[in-house]
């Protein structure tokens, strides 16, 4: 019977981790597809990028961050501004994301606020963990910014070596521009 619940045991625990960790370090190549969103039904979250703008349910975020747990602390603790955000209730929140599409100095020049902690401490959840982990899941729709269109096929997330024995993966636009990067491994310096 004590092997029987150690078992039982192990495998919850395992199961567990695995849907707490976005596992993209094994990526090499798959195409995602995107859902539908009513953005007048739907309360979302709108991310402007330089390509494209994407599009999230605010349900399914909360939803996200209530299983996301990277370094065993409860989510109120680890996503306080992203928490912070969805508790407004507000029907539609944009958010320009200046992360990897400009320069540093475009990011100063455009966004109104200086690169600074509190900047930091939404973009590193939300790119490393929050954004990413729904993407990879397929919760988000996307809108290309200069036709206006939805996309809905030629999506790719691809594992690249990057440089000094870096890995990232790169999700990327029909057209082969990048609108979002996670670093999985940093190289030797």
């Amino acid at each position: 019977m004590r092997k029987f619940f150690l078992t039982l045991g192990l495998i919850i625990l395992l199961s567990l981790n695995s849907v707490c960790q976005n596992s993209h370090e094994n990526i090499s190549s798959f195409n995602l597809i995107p859902i539908f969103i009513d953005t007048i039904k739907e309360k979302i979250l709108v991310v402007h990028k330089r390509y494209a703008t994407l599009y999230f349910k605010q349900s399914d975020i909360q939803e996200y961050i209530k299983h996301l747990n990277p370094y065993g602390l409860p989510s109120k603790e680890y996503f306080p501004i992203i928490n912070a955000m969805l508790r407004s209730n507000k029907q539609r929140i944009d958010l320009k994301d200046w992360s990897i599409e400009y320069t540093d100095e475009e990011k100063n020049q455009n966004s109104g606020l200086k690169i600074n902690q509190d900047f930091d401490q939404f973009a590193m959840p939300w790119i490393l963990y929050v954004g990413f982990g729904l993407i990879q899941n397929g919760k988000f729709m996307i809108v290309n910014n200069q036709s206006g269109k939805i996309i809905d096929k030629g999506l790719k997330m691809i594992n690249q070596n990057g440089e000094y024995s870096s890995k990232n993966v790169q999700v990327q636009l029909p057209s082969g521009f990048s609108f979002w990067r996670n670093i999985n491994i940093i190289g030797d310096y």
